[in-house]
């Protein structure tokens, strides 16, 4: 199983490489979190250039099928968030796929 990098992980990788404060990365970490939050509750796009675009997508209310008993239920209508990544970040990770299958098939 793949292993999932948390925030602690992320934290302590930015702290080690920029050589400050664990706490001064919490805090512009979180700062960030929020303001990108706060910018999907009013429905606004956040596009971090070279990452990708953050939205809220509206989902009609559908029929949907529970595919253990067959019975039809209503789905009703939300939003979701959706996230596009940019042409450079989909590139950085087919390219480095790539050179990990690469060096795995040169064993």
């Amino acid at each position: 199983m793949k292993k999932s990098i948390t925030r602690r992980d992320i934290v302590s990788n930015i702290a080690n490489k920029m050589n400050i404060s664990r706490q001064l990365v919490i805090s512009v970490l979180k700062s960030t979190l929020v303001e990108i939050q706060k910018s999907l509750f009013k429905e606004h796009r956040v596009k971090i250039s070279s990452f990708g675009t953050f939205h809220v997508q509206k989902k009609k209310q559908r029929v949907g099928r529970n595919p253990r008993t067959k019975i039809s239920a209503i789905i009703s209508a939300r939003q979701v968030v959706s996230f596009i990544p940019s042409s450079q970040l989909r590139k950085a990770v087919l390219d480095y796929s790539t050179q990990n299958k690469r060096l795995n098939t040169e064993d």
